[in-house]
């Protein structure tokens, strides 16, 4: 049985999308669970920092910060899946070519906003209120694709394609 609307290439691209989102959530997730319970990173540092640590621990448990553990593996996950995500989505899911420098400064402003964001809500309901992580690092990263997905499509990768359609109009009109 064949779908008209399985060969639009919105359904297309978002399918695409949401197999790469579903890869980066599966790169970040075990980039994350391997930096917050085996290489807790910011309790690493704290201990190799010996006295100097042991007083800024001390000092944030004062504030009521208990770890920054979560926070620091959701980071160095998040920035696993950009990169992952970039090269997935420029190539495969919106096909964008050219203007390759302008692409990279767009998508590391909206993951910045983004990881920014859900290191917050991370930070904020694991390592102050010490809500269960999993279901906390699922919705966070839930919320965190959607507002990727909408941000790509609509800026990082919109512009060059846009531009490519234009050229394409330009030369078949003979006028470029």
């Amino acid at each position: 049985m064949n779908f008209p609307f399985a060969q639009s290439s919105g359904v297309k691209q978002f399918a695409r999308f949401v197999v790469v989102g579903c890869v980066n959530v599966f790169v970040s997730f075990v980039v994350f669970m391997l930096f917050y319970r085996l290489f807790p990173l910011a309790t690493f540092l704290f201990d190799a920092a010996g006295s100097i640590g042991a007083r800024l621990a001390n000092d944030l448990a004062r504030l009521g910060v208990h770890s920054l553990d979560a926070g620091v593996a959701n980071t160095i996950g998040a920035l696993a899946g950009m990169v992952n995500s970039f090269m997935l989505n420029k190539r495969w899911t919106f096909q964008a070519a050219g203007f390759t420098k302008l692409q990279v400064r767009r998508f590391i402003i909206l993951n910045i906003l983004v990881i920014g964001g859900s290191t917050i809500n991370i930070f904020v309901f694991i390592d102050l209120l010490r809500a269960p992580y999993l279901a906390i690092w699922v919705i966070t990263t839930g919320l965190a694709m959607v507002a990727n997905f909408l941000g790509n499509k609509y800026w990082t990768f919109a512009e060059s394609s846009g531009f490519e359609a234009a050229t394409r109009r330009a030369s078949a009109d003979g006028s470029a």
